[in-house]
């Protein structure tokens, strides 16, 4: 990205954190179409007509100095001061200022977010440091209710460490014309040690083979996953796979014929994109 856009960036050295989002008539495309861009092996400036892509900035952890320990407040100071916004290419991520108690004015603020095309907002404590790898209630994300779909575990992979003991991950899959179950992705978020205790239980009751850590079991358990966006994906048999899948409940009034199709799913990535 440099090479690219070196001159509309500091020439001192710098950490600056953000995105690149695919656009079109000004508003952001699923990330799919990011991918696409980036995997094409021919006709690479017909994508890049087709597909333009924007960088959206809204953090720096290095100029000169380190900044991590700065206020948010000071930290985007800087960065309004060292990046060239000129071109379309490059943005700033748009910042603006509600209290915490001004419900109203944020729920203004989502909505305005959702209409223009973007999944949410996020919010930030203008006041506290940059910490890696953690948000907390510090940095909260404001995202529109996920879709769901209805899936079937068919298999999973043991955790590591102090969670040795239990599958951490789930291999889920959909139903498809012929009531074969074909993969789609590995859940492991959404999930306490209480549902990581149930669910181990019930798939060494469902066992087929354990190699290692992968374990296959017979498609029994039903879980209802949310996540943001299908994506095209020939790491799993039906060809698609989701993004940021996260276990919201399991379905234990719906028999894995009850689970949604990958007719369903074909018909989703479809219409958003």
């Amino acid at each position: 990205m440099k090479s690219i856009y070196s001159e509309y960036l500091p020439h001192e050295d710098y950490i600056v954190e953000g995105e690149v989002i695919a656009t079109r008539d000004g508003k952001p495309l699923p990330f799919q179409n990011v991918l696409h861009r980036v995997r094409r092996k021919h006709n690479v400036e017909e994508a890049m007509e087709n597909v333009p892509l924007k960088v959206y900035l809204f953090d720096v952890m290095y100029y000169k100095v380190p900044m991590i320990d700065e206020p948010l407040r000071k930290r985007r100071k800087v960065l309004e001061s060292i990046v060239d916004t000129s071109v379309d290419e490059m943005n700033l991520s748009a910042m603006k200022h509600a209290t915490a108690d001004n419900i109203p004015e944020i729920q203004e603020l989502f909505e305005a977010s959702i209409n223009e095309g973007h999944e949410g907002i996020m919010i930030k404590d203008c006041n506290e440091p940059y910490i890696p790898g953690l948000r907390g209630k510090k940095m909260l994300k404001y995202k529109a209710e996920p879709e769901t779909l209805d899936m079937v575990v068919i298999g999973g992979t043991y955790g590591i460490g102090k969670r040795g003991d239990f599958v951490g991950s789930y291999l889920v899959a959909l139903r498809d014309e012929n009531d074969d179950f074909k993969s789609v992705a590995y859940a492991a978020t959404g999930l306490d040690d209480a549902t990581l205790e149930y669910l181990t239980g019930r798939m060494k009751e469902l066992e087929i083979s354990t190699k290692g850590r992968e374990i296959k079991v017979e498609p029994k358990i039903v879980l209802e996953i949310a996540f943001s966006e299908i994506v095209e994906s020939p790491e799993y048999e039906t060809g698609y796979s989701l993004r940021f899948p996260v276990v919201k409940n399991i379905r234990k009034d719906k028999s894995p014929m009850d689970a949604d199709t990958v007719e369903r799913l074909l018909s989703m990535y479809e219409s958003g994109n």
